[in-house]
């Protein structure tokens, strides 16, 4: 069931949410092959009336069952936001859809989550990668100049004279 908040109680004073949401009812897709949802949602949240906004502001965490992009090995991680804020417009151009008294909150958390996600999840900085792979990792390793190739990427700029 989506995360639902009434204006009408809003009205009255501070309302607390609390409970999770599946990965289905979040509809959480990361359309990334190495992040799956490793569980609900789990939320704790404090909504408030602040003239034509809700202020929502608690915790919000979700388990999260990835493969190292540089190894290929799962591992567990988590999204985190022990101190999650939202801002909830209900006037003008960004304001969240009201169906009669009820302002559904799912899309915000949904779209909070997507954007926090890691780009190459990594099981830890010191992840070697594949064995027996040469790329960015092995060439650091050995160093500038090693096996023709350079420090980085933007070494050969250095190399360039403007005149």
């Amino acid at each position: 069931m989506p995360l639902k908040l009434s204006l009408a109680a809003l009205e009255k004073g501070p309302v607390r949410l609390s409970g999770s949401l599946t990965p289905e009812e979040l509809d959480f897709d990361p359309h990334d092959p190495l992040i799956r949802a490793g569980g609900p949602l789990a939320y704790d949240l404090r909504a408030e009336l602040i003239g034509p906004e809700i202020l929502v502001r608690g915790s919000v965490r979700m388990p999260l069952a990835c493969e190292c992009a540089r190894c290929l090995r799962p591992f567990a991680s988590a999204l985190d936001f022990p101190e999650y804020t939202l801002l909830v417009p209900l006037e003008g151009e960004e304001a969240a859809p009201v169906d009669g008294e009820v302002v559904t909150l799912t899309p915000f958390l949904r779209e909070d989550s997507l954007l926090a996600l890691p780009t190459h999840p990594v099981c830890g900085e010191a992840c070697p990668g594949l064995p027996g792979q040469s790329g960015v990792h092995d060439d650091a390793k050995a160093g500038p100049g090693a096996a023709g190739q350079s420090a980085s990427a933007w070494s050969a700029l250095a190399n360039l004279k403007f005149d």
